[in-house]
């Protein structure tokens, strides 16, 4: 499940214009894997299917020769499902549900007729560097993606992979090398190009404890499940920047469900963009310590990262900090508390301290060009605070290390006019009249209001 960071960072992005009114997402490549496991051969395929519902389409795998399992967000509320093998000439009919797991996103579909089940190794003997597989349906077509598990967390076992995963592949299987199923994928980070994983151990359990053949009608009038339509709603409604049907539909489903992490985390959010800061806060604190009780350690740092912006906003810097020091303890391979914790510093007049936080965003997502502008900013003002000392060699310096972070802003974006802007700025402080004069226009031509 993936939150609108980038509308979050946009907020951040105003603190620094509003500052500059007057003066002013890709990890490092890795080397490529290559697969020892044959994911094209028929006897893995013939294992995989494709999902389709009335909201989507997504990845399943047989875990016995009768039943399927998937995610749950990619089946609840919907009227039919459809599963299909690779080439689509066999389908086959969903009898039923045969279990669920809602706190896991994990559903068994009953069917008409077998399939291929896959093995369910033991993902208690999954390791840290082990190379693992993806198969599945992103962009509706069978891609099997290779990667390397890069934490297991404790408690759960929840694992966290390498591999490049997408809209698609909800309830695709982890394969090891011997083609026994670790994991089922659950979610993606697409800044940070992580996919998070439930252990099959956890499925096992789930399989375990199957009940009686449930009608889909009736599975779907479940609270649970019907707080899963809402939420999933309200996350359409959310994207689609309708913030005030977004909140009603995350209302309902805390009603139906009151222990539902994730809702609170985007309902949270929501009132934060509509201006509700009591609010977002109360729905941000709640979603951080269901995350933490519950083992879920990202949930928990992207709710304690938005609460950190909204006192932020609010110009509790110090506050802010603090609660950006929790997310980076949390999820120390996420650019954004970096990137925020920067801000609060430079709010703060900690430059030197702002500086080293863009330095440790920018590594890990060297593509983003929100924090080369706001490290830019950064040091602009610097410059301007080393001028003011009489410091005129180091401000020099500042201003010429700013126009180079404007110079990769605009070669990632150069369709924002504030970065031609800031950059003409910081010419101007060196002297360069013409060449900050052409930037200035270039602004002006991209957006008659900036620098107003």
């Amino acid at each position: 499940m993936k939150t609108n960071r980038k509308v979050l960072l946009g907020l951040l992005a105003l603190v620094f214009l509003l500052s500059c009114a007057l003066v002013p997402q890709q990890r490092v490549t890795e080397e490529p894997i290559t697969p020892t496991l044959n994911l094209m051969s028929e006897k893995i395929r013939d294992s995989i299917v494709r999902i389709e519902s009335d909201i989507g389409y997504g990845t399943g795998f047989f875990i016995a020769p009768d039943k399927i399992v998937t995610n749950i967000h990619g089946v609840a509320g919907s009227k039919t499902i459809h599963v299909k093998s690779e080439d689509r000439k066999m389908e086959w009919t969903v009898e039923g549900i045969a279990g669920h797991d809602v706190k896991h996103d994990l559903v068994i579909l009953k069917i008409t007729g077998e399939g291929t089940p896959l093995h369910l190794g033991n993902s208690d003997t999954a390791q840290k560097g082990e190379l693992v597989y993806s198969v599945g349906y992103p962009d509706r077509k069978y891609i099997a993606t290779a990667g390397k598990i890069l934490k297991i967390r404790d408690g759960d076992g929840r694992i966290y992979t390498s591999v490049n995963t997408t809209f698609g592949n909800s309830g695709s299987p982890l394969l090891n090398n011997k083609g026994h199923v670790v994991g089922v994928h659950i979610a993606s980070n697409p800044n940070e190009k992580h996919s998070y994983e439930i252990p099959s151990n956890t499925l096992k359990v789930l399989l375990a404890s199957v009940e009686p053949i449930e009608p889909i009608g009736d599975w779907n009038k479940r609270p649970c499940i019907r707080a899963y339509v809402n939420y999933k709603h309200g996350k359409i409604k959310y994207y689609a920047k309708d913030y005030q049907e977004a909140l009603a539909k995350f209302n309902k489903a805390i009603q139906l469900n009151p222990d539902f992490m994730h809702v609170y985390l985007y309902r949270g959010e929501t009132k934060l963009l509509l201006g509700d800061h009591e609010g977002a806060i109360t729905d941000l604190e709640t979603a951080f310590k269901q995350g933490i009780t519950l083992g879920f350690e990202d949930t928990a740092a992207k709710a304690i990262h938005s609460r950190g912006v909204v006192k932020l906003l609010r110009k509790d810097y110090k506050e802010a900090i603090t609660d950006f020091d929790k997310s980076i303890k949390l999820t120390p391979e996420d650019a954004e508390p970096y990137n925020s914790r920067g801000t609060a510093k430079y709010k703060l007049g900690d430059y030197h301290g702002a500086i080293v936080d863009f330095d440790k965003a920018i590594k890990i997502n060297p593509e983003d060009a929100n924090i080369y502008n706001n490290r830019g900013n950064v040091r602009m003002f610097f410059g301007n605070f080393e001028s003011k000392r009489g410091n005129l060699e180091k401000a020099q310096r500042l201003y010429k290390e700013a126009i180079i972070d404007f110079d990769k802003t605009i070669q990632i974006n150069p369709e924002k006019a504030y970065y031609y802007h800031a950059r003409g700025l910081a010419k101007e402080a060196l002297g360069e009249k013409e060449a900050a004069k052409a930037d200035f226009d270039k602004a002006k031509e991209l957006d008659s209001n900036v620098g107003k």
